[in-house]
């Protein structure tokens, strides 16, 4: 009796702790969307000044690069990532989507600055791991015939969407009227081989998911990482990484190419004496 006693005490005791630890964890994912919510308040519309705030504080007596801190907590939560979206965790999703849209607006106007600071917090090695490790499920490994287990996966598939779109527009607010020199940092850095199998990987789940909206989704997504080939292709003068990639997709996915190339527009600029291509989706 005692031994079932202590059973049903320990029990309760480790129930009282999980409960406990998440309202611990709601708590801290509040906190923190509060906070980065605060960060791109001062980041809108691209006002320098104020974006540059976020870098360096000149008036006080210690100053905090609070665009590293962003790109650190964002590597804290990565490890967990892929976990939350299997067991439907999606606050840490939006935290993340929400840290990588900070990181956006600070780097939006061109803030040179502020791209530096992005480029050097490690940041396209976390996303090189997010895009490694954060795959789509297209129903292959549920049972096709158990709607409730497809319907979870599709939910788990579109928060998977939601962190990659994160993700794209981060590093397409990086080559936002950087230099050939500072492009070659993202050139050499990401694995260019993952962004395509992702783009692949999109063009796929498309042709399978027959809702609209869904479709809508995986097609800005891939198209995303096309953008992206289309632009970084400019800064690859030596023919090195891109052209390659991209000649290997037009054979071995000649549909998935063909698709994304006949959405895609680009105009020319010249910003600071540079000539610079502008790629975007047409629309339908």
């Amino acid at each position: 009796k005692l031994e079932s006693k202590m059973k049903k005490l320990l029990h309760k005791q480790e129930r009282t702790s999980m409960v406990k630890a998440s309202f611990s964890i709601a708590g801290i994912e509040k906190h923190m969307l509060d906070v980065l919510t605060m960060m791109m308040r001062l980041t809108r519309n691209s006002y320098t000044p104020l974006q540059d705030v976020l870098r360096e504080q000149r008036v006080n007596n210690t100053s905090y690069n609070f665009i590293s801190e962003a790109a650190s907590f964002l590597a804290a939560l990565e490890p967990e990532l892929k976990m939350a979206i299997e067991n439907e965790n999606f606050g840490v999703v939006r935290l993340m989507e929400k840290g990588f849209q900070m990181l956006v607006d600070a780097m939006e106007g061109p803030n040179s600055e502020n791209q530096r600071a992005v480029a050097n917090s490690g940041i396209f090695d976390m996303c090189d791991r997010i895009l490694t490790r954060i795959n789509f499920n297209d129903g292959s490994e549920v049972i096709m015939n158990d709607q409730v287990k497809l319907e979870k996966e599709t939910n788990r598939n579109l928060e998977r969407n939601k962190i990659k779109i994160a993700i794209t527009k981060c590093l397409m607010a990086f080559l936002e009227g950087v230099t050939e020199r500072e492009a070659k940092h993202m050139l050499h850095q990401l694995d260019w081989h993952v962004i395509g199998k992702e783009m692949v990987s999109c063009f796929k789940i498309y042709e399978k998911d027959q809702n609209v909206d869904n479709r809508k989704k995986y097609v800005e997504e891939g198209m995303s990482y096309y953008l992206l080939l289309k632009h970084m292709r400019c800064y690859d003068k030596a023919n090195q990484v891109i052209p390659p990639l991209l000649k290997a997709l037009e054979h071995s996915e000649p549909r998935c190419i063909g698709f994304f190339a006949t959405r895609t527009g680009y105009i020319e600029i010249i910003r600071n004496g540079h000539l610079e291509r502008v790629f975007f989706q047409l629309p339908e």
